[in-house]
């Protein structure tokens, strides 16, 4: 028996081994028992098989059974397996799981860590440009060229990202080198932050030398600023490194020459250089010219050495007659005084553009020259009158724009900004806007506009109030706080829909141009344009409309200005705001114009980057509107965004108090599958009086539903009604099958929110033979003509189909078949059918049963009978307390020795609470002892409501059926329960404690999306229904003078079954309603 059991195994890994999963389970299943004694060792090879011919629901059955056995890491082994198998996607679900039950788990969180690393990995190596990234840096070069295995694995390392990486340095430093040259990208695109997180990634994958690369490949493409960013880095990890050191002089010289040769073109440069003799008989030589055009080009390239060069410079900083900065120098105050008598203008450098004087503004002090006093001198405070009593600093705001100073007005301290601008369209807009009642809720607050002059300079100039930084600057804020992203998109929806409906488009809506006020407002009009009027040639690159891409590379159409215009700006700002760290996908790698060539291309669509968004699918549909490529099908409202950012008013309290009224349908199981015992299906009258397996798919609930598992399914005859009225839903689950194996195929398939379905072809084989003895008089579901479709679509549009849209649609689909009230219907009369053709199985519907009253079918959890589930307990004790004390204690700290005499009175709830008085006890006194033995219960409550607020105030989700408690008071119970665990030691956590402790760090991560919120809210009511009927809550009530524990209405509360199959402990107020 050994022998053949230790064979089996033997087959069954090799099986494994070789990808023969069905074999390996085959195998395994002869010999795993379905109870009893279980190997865990069996048992996680056969979930591996399970999860790789992608049956998960089997799979975790069979983890699940390790834990039992005591196998607790059996997820992370899983995972661990499936990582070694390059199976990223599955290893993760493994892991992530694992998380899920134990928050703790090091394994699965490192596990996580290291899927997220092969997933890099497998990007990067997959782009078509990676080879020749890698042949920039010179050790990887060699390796390329002398190492034939490691250029074997630069090949294939993207589809066996774990396996060829792993333990491997030489693919460690080629990793590395990739995501320098992303780092590059990304600064050049504007990601700022992310790219120097990739930098620092860069050091510990080994490649020391990462900034001091990076500073050169910036010097030479003339980022000076982020060039002395990366050799300053570099220093700050070893202060000797000599190319950093080199790097930050050399970047200094190369700015002094582009300073020098301006934006000038060559030729203008060339006849002022003739003037000189010397440079002249230089410049005769084509090669010289050559070098001066490479210079100004590349000012890197300039040679100190090179006498020739060096008097170029000279000469070019001569002949812009900019002087060099001097000491601050108090001012004479009779000169002063002496200036201010004659009237008599300063003197400034003659300036040819704005970008000229801002640079003078804010590189040098005020220079100024008299023609009374031949004497230079700098004003101290290096302020710049403007108009009337305002006043402009030399200091900018921001990073990247320098034409917006800081301003004051009088003697007032209050801040203020100015910009400068020879755009007056602004100005006029503004002046119009002003007169717009509420604008100033939307639009940036200005104060003064008009013509200035500046340090010689005429422009105008627009005082406006200062914020406190752009959606660029605070994008990690935005994208730690979620509720602080869903409010800003409200306020800039808000703010855009005000400019629609005074007929104006913004034009140039992006991060930048949103600032945080209070209220987040609009800035920058330059580029506000009135509706129907034809937009210029600009853009803002990753946010410019494909319609205008089109405009701009190919040729296409001159564009009207119309809302759908900012729509999809606004669709990509928010895109930003929900993907991590603000990048696309979709330009990943891209820059300048070739963002507008990828933009511009037919079949241009964000579907990659709504994959990856922090989204909810219904965010995700509202969303897809606005970023719709064809700007006659594209969303034309801000209201659009404003839907997708709805939130519910009130994130501190729990549900409002409740009318109780007759129990509405509970979610019925929408998902079946019928299983035929057979290999091959036999058909007609061969097949009519089989024994067929009826079998449904779990499902997620959004009201609290619970169905009990049935283990081995209903045993229904092949010709019987049960079967016949199955069918059709049988059908539509092929379709369903069919468009999931599309999105797979697509890699569009993650996050699906729906069960894992059977085979196309085990399910297409079903309903074939089914249809040899059943007739088509029961209709097709409703769905099924919707699920054609789709399915039609993807026949019809071939390549060109819209994944992203496809995917939105058919979630949309399925989730309307699943609340659809002839859905139901249909389901309740498969019940009735059961109920009636196989008696026998009626007591075990999934623990469905019908309602007191005949007309509904309702599950365990709102069933008024005794629920068979393991998970949900009918009836049970109050379990929420909170414990208070006097008014005068709540400004005492927790550790206040005067707590010791304080009376504490236990408070139990009523489990309708609404706010009023009578919906919680006044308190029995708790005792010394009384308290020590309640300290468990009360922390678990506590801990239970923190879970509470926060699923409330993150997803608007509640413990669901009636239950709803009052949180009014939970802060000043919290310091109460603290000030008791400081007086009494040694106090017992209960599960629930832990448990819901675990669940509110869940649900308190920002990445958590709308799906993880209602996982863990499901774990919540596990814990609050096995926490409501646990001994713990009945011995403590015992205790309080309760001989009887089922009379528990002399502690305050009744007892009551509600019509919705729940027991409720109740005030007099809701123990009488209806």
């Amino acid at each position: 028996i050994l022998d053949g059991y230790l064979g089996a195994r033997t087959r069954a890994q090799v099986a494994v081994d070789t990808g023969k999963f069905q074999e390996a389970i085959d195998a395994l299943s002869h010999f795993i028992p379905s109870a009893g004694y279980q190997n865990a060792t069996d048992l996680t090879l056969r979930a591996l098989a399970h999860v790789c011919i992608g049956n998960t629901v089997a799979a975790w059955r069979d983890v699940q059974a390790c834990i039992d056995v005591g196998k607790t890491d059996a997820f992370a082994t899983l995972g661990e397996m499936l990582l070694k198998m390059d199976r990223l996607e599955e290893a993760d679900g493994a892991f992530s799981t694992g998380v899920a039950i134990n928050a703790a788990d090091d394994r699965c969180c490192k596990g996580q860590e290291l899927v997220q690393s092969c997933k890099d990995v497998a990007v990067l190596f997959g782009d078509t440009a990676a080879e020749d990234k890698l042949k920039t840096d010179a050790q990887v070069r060699h390796w390329l060229r002398d190492d034939a295995a490691f250029a074997h694995a630069v090949q294939h390392v993207h589809t066996h990202a774990y396996s060829m990486y792993h333990s491997n340095f030489r693919m460690k430093i080629a990793h590395a080198v990739l995501k320098m040259h992303r780092a590059v990208a990304s600064l050049v695109s504007g990601e700022a932050q992310f790219a120097w997180n990739e930098a620092n990634g860069c050091l510990h994958l080994g490649k020391s030398d990462v900034f001091a690369v990076m500073g050169d490949m910036l010097h030479q493409t003339n980022r000076f600023d982020d060039a002395v960013q990366a050799y300053e880095a570099g220093l700050s990890v070893n202060k000797a490194d000599v190319v950093c050191i080199v790097g930050v002089r050399h970047v200094e010289t190369s700015r002094t020459v582009a300073e020098a040769f301006g934006h000038e073109s060559l030729a203008k440069i060339i006849h002022r250089l003739v003037e000189n003799p010397k440079i002249l008989e230089w410049l005769k030589d084509k090669e010289n010219v050559q070098t001066l055009e490479a210079v100004q080009l590349h000012p890197f390239k300039f040679t100190a050495s090179d006498p020739q060069l060096q008097l170029v410079l000279k000469m070019l900083q001569t002949s812009r007659k900019i002087e060099p900065p001097m000491k601050d120098v108090m001012p004479n105050e009779d000169i002063t005084k002496e200036i201010e008598k004659s009237k008599m203008p300063l003197v400034f450098p003659t300036f040819t553009s704005l970008e000229d004087v801002t640079s003078y503004i804010m590189s040098y002090r005020t220079l100024v020259y008299t023609v009374i006093v031949s004497q230079y001198f700098v004003a101290p405070s290096t302020e710049w009158p403007l108009q009337d009593n305002y006043r402009m600093y030399s200091r900018t705001i921001g990073s990247g724009n320098h034409t917006v100073f800081h301003a004051v007005y009088g003697r007032q301290r209050s801040k203020m900004v100015v910009k400068l601008t020879h755009e007056k369209q602004e100005l006029d807009f503004i002046d119009g806007m002003k007169q717009k009642p509420g604008h100033e809720n939307y639009l940036v607050e200005c104060f003064k506009w008009g013509l200035v002059n500046v340090a010689g300079y005429d422009c105008y100039m627009l005082v406006m109030e200062c914020g406190r930084g752009n959606l660029y600057d605070q994008l990690h804020r935005l994208q730690s706080d979620r509720f602080l992203r869903l409010r800003c998109m409200e306020d800039v929806a808000k703010a855009v829909d005000f400019l629609h409906q005074h007929n104006y488009i913004h034009g140039d809506l992006k991060l930048e141009n949103i600032v945080d006020f209070g209220p987040f407002k609009l800035i920058d009009f330059d580029h506000t344009i009135q509706m129907g009027a034809i937009l210029p040639r600009h853009c803002t690159y990753q946010y410019c409309p494909p319609e205008l891409a089109q405009y701009l590379r190919c040729d296409g159409p001159a564009v009207v200005a119309s809302a759908s215009f900012d729509v999809w700006c606004l669709g990509v700002l928010a895109l930003k705001l929900f993907v991590k760290d603000g990048i696309l996908v979709e330009f990943d790698g891209l820059y300048d114009e070739t963002i507008l060539d990828e933009i511009a291309a037919p079949g241009f669509s964000f579907q990659r980057s709504l994959l990856a968004a922090n989204l909810s699918d219904r965010q995700l549909s509202y969303l897809s509107q606005c970023l719709e490529p064809n700007p006659a099908k594209r969303a034309t409202s801000a209201a659009t965004i404003l839907k997708m950012v709805d939130m519910k008013e009130g994130v501190t309290a729990t549900v409002a108090p409740v009318v109780v009224e007759e129990v509405k349908d509970c979610d019925l199981p929408c998902f079946w599958t019928l299983t035929i015992p057979r290999r091959r299906i036999p058909t007609g009258n061969q097949l009519r009086l089989m024994s067929c397996t009826l079998g449904m798919l779990p499902e997620p609930s959004n009201s609290g539903c619970t169905i009990q598992d049935v283990g081995d399914g209903i045993a229904v005859q092949a010709d019987s009604v049960v079967v016949h009225l199955v069918r059709p839903f049988l059908k539509a689950m092929r379709l369903m099958v069919e468009l999931v194996n599309f999105l797979t195929d697509e890699g569009a398939a993650d996050g699906l929110p729906f069960p894992t379905f059977l085979s196309f072809e085990s399910i297409d084989k079903t309903i074939q033979a089914l249809d040899t003895i059943h007739d088509a008089s029961t209709p097709q579901l409703a769905v099924e003509i919707e699920l054609t479709s789709l399915v039609d679509r993807i026949e019809t549009d071939g390549p060109t189909v819209d994944v992203a849209r496809l995917r939105l649609d058919f979630i949309q689909v399925v989730q309307s078949f699943q609340q659809l009230s002839d859905t139901r219907t249909r389901v309740a009369e498969l019940f009735d059918a059961i109920a009636a053709n196989t008696p026998e199985a009626a007591s075990s519907l999934f623990g469905y049963q019908k309602s007191k009253n005949g007309n509904l079918w309702l599950c365990p959890a709102h069933s008024c009978a005794d629920s068979v589930s393991t998970l949900i307990f009918s009836g049970g004790w109050p379990c929420v307390w909170t414990v208070l004390t006097s008014a005068k204690s709540q400004r005492w700290k927790e550790n206040d020795p005067r707590w010791e005499d304080e009376t504490f009175h236990l408070a139990i709830q009523c489990e309708m609470s609404a706010t009023s008085k009578s919906c919680s006890s006044e308190g029995h006194i708790l005792s010394r002892e009384m308290q020590f033995l309640a300290l468990p219960i009360l922390k678990a409550s506590y801990a239970f409501l923190q879970c509470l607020v926060l699923a409330k105030s993150t997803c608007d989700l509640s413990i669901g059926h009636y239950f709803q408690y009052n949180l009014k008071k939970l802060n000043l119970a919290g310091k109460c329960l603290g000030a008791l665990e400081a007086m009494h030691e040694s106090v017992l956590i209960l599960p629930t404690t832990t448990k819901c402790l675990g669940i509110f760090d869940k649900l308190n991560n920002p990445e958590l999306d709308y799906d993880g919120a209602q996982l863990q809210m499901g774990l919540l009511r596990k814990a609050f229904f096995e926490f409501r009927s646990s001994v713990e809550i009945e011995s403590v009530l015992k205790t309080i003078r309760q001989v009887d524990p089922r009379a528990i209405d002399v502690v305050w509360l009744h007892n009551t079954c509600h019509v919705d199959g729940n027991d409720y402990w109740v005030c007099q107020d809701h123990a009488h309603a209806p």
